[in-house]
């Protein structure tokens, strides 16, 4: 199971990164919306596909996987999941 998720993880990374450069820009609003507990999955309808940028296992048998959704101006949104719940979120230059 931790091996699938990664690849998923994996194949939505390099998804995102090819999709982000024409079309995601993520704003402060949708920063705000963003509440813990949420599904990595409703993040991505609301944000679109994010870039994996850490992936943790933890002794549980859970994984920890940080996300960034980059603007072409350089602002981002961070969050990190814990088995695909929001735990936590920064962001840098959102207007």
């Amino acid at each position: 199971m931790v091996a699938e998720f990664g690849l998923v993880a994996l194949h939505i990374s390099v998804v995102h990164q090819i999709l982000s450069q024409e079309y995601a820009v993520v704003t402060w609003a949708q920063y705000e919306q963003l509440t813990p507990g949420m599904h990595l999955l409703a993040v991505e309808h609301m944000l679109g596909f994010g870039a994996e940028i850490k992936t943790q296992n933890l002794p549980n048998d859970e994984i920890l996987i940080t996300y960034e959704w980059l603007n072409p101006d350089g602002s981002k949104i961070i969050a990190t999941f814990q088995n695909m719940k929001l735990t936590g979120k920064a962001q840098a230059g959102l207007k």
